[in-house]
């Protein structure tokens, strides 16, 4: 954003000024190679961090109680109703930052002491933890908010217990994890077993899409926690088999696709679900992921039939029939390649484009990719049965971190959202939604978070030409929502509708309107084109702005960030007592989101993210798209 650009540039020219040098000091190099070396070696010093040991705290005095090592128990009933904290020690103290993970949670320290829960200059913030068994690792960094280089990790394990005497330490688990199995993501398939010292050349694998799964003796445990270091990292905690490092829907993996480089990977057997109980034997390897044509052959060989490549999606230079057969409840364009036919309305972007990211569409649902539980409905039927050319997904991915209105942006994401541009769409106040999305902060756009949800988003009161137009079901009082459209003003063939819940903005916006909206007479169907042979079919449409809120309230440890898994209503209010998905019965997943508002925007109207916004892909003096879509 340019403008935080410019400010930041000026603050940084003022501040030179006023401790008395020129704006050119601020930005000057060293003089010498003197000056040089001090930077050299802190630089290298950071770079040799190594995080030595952890203490613990009795955050009530600030006085140390000892070392916390592997193994270690702490009895509650000893310390009488103490807070604690826990402190990485770091050899040598150079600066930086530490990363702690503890359990499935995640904080960043930049000041020494590093201490998990934080501290106010060495006055510890105090934590009462609850029973049960802990993972802790931290690793330190060169530079602030978990940057730079990393040094060297240290991880150990201790348990938590409230009880009269020390416990004696519980007999060894007989579980453990056997082999770990390289998985073809694409087809659910075994690749091979992955050793230590194999090679994964992803150029001789037919697929890009992996996963890794961890094998165990009995073959069903409590739980099983996998860690993954390298180019690329992963704290995970699996409580159903098949044990996936990168997650899995009842067998169907997600998938993985690999920075190159070196990797060590641990899977840790438990007793109980989310890393509780006794830990049973562990399986540490190390591997190389390389992607060479010319390169060896890996060590691991495919034993499963690749992955068929994909029928051409390129629409045809002439005419194709119409397709005999349609699946109300499946994601489709114009074009359909493997049939050679076309459809009478499309469901613009592929919501599978983004499985990499946020797993199979529809997983906390039914499975299905066009429509859901939540749907709108009249006493004329639902939603997918009147009005189903009206759904359509819209998808981002890898979208650079800048957000000019909120504290966070959305780098990837994808929304299925329900919306017929013309008199009946405009006159409709609700309509739903799905948003899949992950979030990363402006000020640390390394820590992201996903979410998952939906529900009836409030899209307000018609506008035409600047003005309200009165309708009966019009909210109360001010609200945010509105569906914009022109008559007299503007351009007629555009319409910008915001609407949102308690959780989410869902902004769509189309360049391609199927025709005007009367103010005298809204309800009243007015097409451009009655008989469909010109391009304004709505086929047209972008994401005008995307956006979530994670609320502090959410944040209950005080973390900063947020993982919870329940459910809302359809506005987006959280309810209890929900067991499966229905109409005010809405999954909600926050996977480690820092609290905060988040929002991605695109000012270029009609045109979508990348200029791909115009689905119609009828050839040259065809009109396949008929009204509604």
């Amino acid at each position: 954003m340019k403008f935080k650009a410019v400010f930041l540039v000026t603050s940084i020219i003022a501040l030179a000024l006023l401790v008395g040098g020129s704006a050119n000091a601020a930005i000057s190099a060293p003089h010498s190679l003197t000056d040089a070396q001090p930077l050299a070696e802190a630089a290298r010093a950071r770079q040799n961090q190594v995080v030595v040991g952890f203490t613990l705290i009795n955050a009530e005095t600030n006085q140390e109680l000892g070392p916390l090592t592997d193994g270690t128990v702490i009895n509650l009933n000893d310390y009488a109703n103490t807070k604690f904290n826990i402190r990485a020690d770091v050899n040598p103290d150079s600066g930086g930052s530490v990363k702690f993970e503890l359990n499935d949670k995640t904080r960043i320290d930049n000041n020494n002491p590093y201490a998990l829960f934080g501290d106010d200059n060495g006055n510890y913030n105090g934590w009462r933890p609850k029973v049960g068994d802990y993972r802790l690792t931290a690793t330190p960094y060169s530079k602030n908010r978990g940057r730079g280089d990393a040094g060297q990790s240290l991880s150990i394990s201790f348990s938590v217990v409230r009880g009269n005497s020390q416990p004696t330490p519980p007999p060894a688990s007989n579980q453990s994890v056997v082999q770990f199995v390289l998985v073809n993501a694409d087809t659910n398939q075994d690749i091979s077993p992955l050793g230590n010292g194999d090679v994964i050349n992803l150029a001789s694998l037919g697929t890009q899409n992996i996963n890794v799964r961890a094998d165990t003796n009995p073959s069903i445990v409590g739980s099983v926690h996998l860690e993954l270091s390298g180019p690329e990292s992963r704290s995970s905690t699996e409580n159903l088999a098949p044990y996936a490092l990168f997650g899995d829907t009842t067998g169907d993996y997600w998938a993985w696709t690999p920075a190159a480089g070196p990797y060590s990977l641990t899977a840790i057997p438990y007793t109980d679900g989310n890393g509780g109980g006794q830990a049973g034997a562990s399986l540490s390897i190390s591997f190389e992921v390389t992607n060479d044509n010319s390169g060896p052959t890996p060590t691991p060989k495919p034993t499963s039939t690749p992955a068929p490549t994909p029928a051409p999606t390129d629409p045809p230079s002439s005419s194709v029939p119409l397709c005999a057969d349609h699946d109300p409840t499946a994601w489709h364009g114009l074009y359909d390649a493997a049939k050679n036919c076309h459809y009478s309305h499309e469901h613009k972007q592929d919501p599978n484009a983004v499985n990499d990211i946020f797993g199979p569409v529809g997983a906390l649902y039914t499975g299905q990719e066009i429509s859901y539980p939540w749907q709108t409905f009249s006493a004329a039927g639902t939603e997918n049965e009147m009005k189903h050319g009206g759904y359509g997904w819209l998808v981002s991915r890898d979208m650079g971190c800048s957000s000019a209105f909120a504290d966070g942006c959305l780098t990837d994401f994808r929304v299925q959202y329900h919306a017929i541009m013309a008199a009946a769409g405009a006159v409709t106040r609700f309509h739903s939604f799905w948003l899949e999305a992950r979030g990363c902060l402006e000020s640390n756009p390394s820590r992201c978070g996903i979410i998952r949800t939906g529900g009836w988003a409030d899209y307000g009161r018609l506008e035409i030409d600047g003005q309200t137009v009165a309708l009966p079901n019009d909210p109360s009082g001010s609200v945010s929502g509105r569906r914009i459209h022109y008559y007299n003003t503007g351009s007629s063939n555009y319409g910008t509708w915001y609407g949102n819940n308690a959780i989410a903005l869902v902004a769509i916006q189309t360049a391609d309107m199927w025709g005007l909206v009367n103010p005298s007479n809204p309800s009243e169907l007015h097409l451009f084109c009655p008989d469909f042979r010109c391009r304004n079919n709505n086929s047209t449409m972008q994401a005008h702005a995307i956006g979530v809120v994670i609320p502090s309230a959410w944040d209950n440890d005080g973390d900063g960030y947020v993982t919870y898994r329940g459910y809302t209503d359809r506005y987006g209010k959280i309810v209890n007592g929900c067991t499966q998905v229905g109409l005010d019965c809405v999954p909600l997943e926050v996977i480690d989101m820092p609290v905060g508002t988040y929002q991605y925007r695109d000012d270029t109207h009609g045109l979508g993210d990348t200029g791909r916004g115009d689905f119609d892909v009828s050839p040259s003096g065809e009109y396949w798209i008929t009204y509604p879509n």
